[in-house]
C-alpha cells in the first residue's frame, strides 16, 4: 500500500534535487506575497520573487517528506522544509549588518529590537515564519 502512495507522492511533489534554488513548475499564489510594504519593511523585498517561486516545493539538504504507515494502517506524512532559505538569508544579512561574523564559534551579535536594524530584523523573521506557515498547505494538494 505504501509503495504506490510513495510513488504518487514523489510524482506530485517538487523536490529540490538541484538545491534551494528549485522553483515550482506551477506558481502557487498566496496573499503573503501581495503585501509589498511588509516585504520592504523586512528588507527582504529582493527575496520575494524567489520565495514565491519556491512555494509548493520541498527543497534539499535537511528538508524532507516522510511517508509512514502505523500499525493500524493509517498513513502519516511528516515534512520539514521551513522557510526555504528566507530565514537563513535574512539571518545572514542582519548578522552582517550588525557587524557579526557567520559561524558556530564566533562571538554573538546583539541588536536592540527597538532600533531600526532590530525592527527590520524582526520584520524579516516574521516574513520567514509566515512563509513557512504558507508553505505546508501549498504542498498538501500535491501530495496524497
Amino acid at each position: 500500500m505504501l509503495g504506490s502512495r510513495l510513488q504518487q507522492l514523489h510524482q506530485r511533489t517538487q523536490f529540490g534535487q538541484v538545491g534551494v534554488g528549485r522553483v515550482h513548475d506551477e506558481r502557487v499564489q498566496h496573499e503573503l506575497f501581495d503585501d509589498v510594504e511588509a516585504w520592504k519593511t523586512s528588507g527582504m523585498e529582493d527575496y520575494r520573487q524567489k520565495a514565491m517561486g519556491q512555494l509548493g516545493t520541498v527543497g534539499s539538504g535537511n528538508h524532507y517528506v516522510d511517508l509512514m504507515e502505523d500499525e493500524e494502517g493509517f498513513v502519516w506524512i511528516g515534512v520539514h522544509f521551513g522557510s526555504r532559505g528566507l530565514g537563513h538569508t535574512s539571518a545572514t544579512k542582519y548578522l552582517k549588518l550588525a557587524g557579526g561574523k557567520d559561524g558556530m564559534n564566533v562571538p554573538p551579535s546583539v541588536v536592540d529590537d527597538d532600533s531600526e536594524l532590530g525592527a527590520r530584523y524582526l520584520a524579516a523573521r516574521r516574513r520567514g515564519r509566515q512563509r513557512e506557515r504558507v508553505a505546508r498547505p501549498s504542498l498538501r494538494p500535491r501530495s496524497l
